[in-house]
């Protein structure tokens, strides 16, 4: 007797789609670039002599392969007349890319064009000097003070350096940490770098009673005019990236009520002036010395945003 064959399911075939077919994460922005190159009827060249930069940053962008960076984005954002529509897609895409790959925040830091950063209990660590950076990881339980004293500092991308709004608790600056000379030496350091235009510092009086920075370090980095992400410091181990709108929107209103809490910014440096001991401070419009940021951004091209001790206005978020 002739037996039928057992009933199979035909096979299922796999309709995802294979990596290699996967549009690259850069292909949107690149589409768009292109479009608006082609739209104000310029070529890559037109737009890189305009950039006074060279056409192939333009052909590769357009490939999509890779990140443009922000430099070139804020280029032909500008003389491509997009009103910010091109900076913004890509942050969008930067930030998206950066955090499924979970990258670590001096990435983030290096692109942003504003950064606010309250610290209660130690000097921001993008001014660190060496010697108060190991101190600090030193101290820190169950750290490697090498490693992590190397990721104290902020690097810079070649569009200058980001503009810096600094709030800092009276305790850090009155804090000895490690010795007295090395206190003094990162004090002055951050004296110096309050008074370059993309810096400023606003101080937490001790006799203020109440403020919302009891709990803990707080920062948000922004990218464009809608843009922002927020960052959380972590007791041990690296800290978290926050890209949620309403929770980055907490941060932004945090730091905006930390700031409204802090001296401005002349009152600021007075107090600075104190805890150094310095007998007199020059008048910030009167310049000052070499820039202490400068051994991480020489050579660097573009200029820095404008300085937010001007910025009261709340930070405005979009999802990323």
């Amino acid at each position: 007797m002739h037996e039928s064959p057992p009933n199979r399911r035909p096979p299922v075939q796999d309709r995802r789609v294979p990596p290699s077919a996967q549009p690259a994460p850069w292909s949107e922005f690149a589409r768009a670039l292109r479009q608006a190159r082609e739209k104000a009827q310029l070529c890559p060249e037109d737009l890189a002599d305009l950039a006074k930069t060279s056409a192939t940053f333009f052909t590769q962008a357009e490939e999509g392969e890779e990140d443009p960076g922000r430099f070139l984005v804020e280029c032909a954002d500008r003389d491509l007349n997009q009103r910010g529509a091109l900076l913004d897609l890509w942050a969008r895409t930067y930030i998206a890319v950066h955090a499924a790959a979970r990258t670590a925040v001096d990435r983030f830091q290096s692109e942003a064009r504003h950064i606010r950063d309250y610290q209660p209990l130690m000097i921001p660590e993008f001014l660190h000097t060496s010697a108060y950076a190991r101190a600090v990881a030193e101290a820190e339980v169950g750290s490697d003070s090498e490693s992590n004293a190397s990721l104290r500092s902020l690097h810079y991308a070649d569009h200058g350096p980001p503009s810096l709004c600094l709030i800092v608790d009276e305790t850090a600056i009155r804090r000895t940490v490690g010795t007295h000379d090395i206190t003094h030496e990162q004090l002055k350091r951050l004296h110096s770098a309050a008074q370059r235009p993309h810096v400023s510092l606003h101080i937490i009086a001790r006799t203020t009673r109440r403020h919302p920075g009891l709990r803990a370090p707080a920062r948000t980095l922004t990218f464009g005019r809608r843009r922002t992400i927020a960052y959380a410091d972590h007791a041990t181990g690296p800290g978290a990236l926050i890209t949620e709108p309403g929770r980055v929107q907490d941060y932004c209103d945090l730091l905006a009520a930390l700031q409204g809490a802090a001296l401005p910014v002349d009152d600021s440096l007075a107090l600075l002036d104190d805890a150094i001991g310095t007998p007199k401070r020059r008048a910030i419009t009167t310049g000052s010395g070499p820039d202490p940021l400068a051994p991480h951004y020489a050579g660097r091209t573009g200029a820095p945003a404008p300085p937010w001790s001007s910025e009261k206005s709340r930070e405005q978020t979009s999802p990323v």
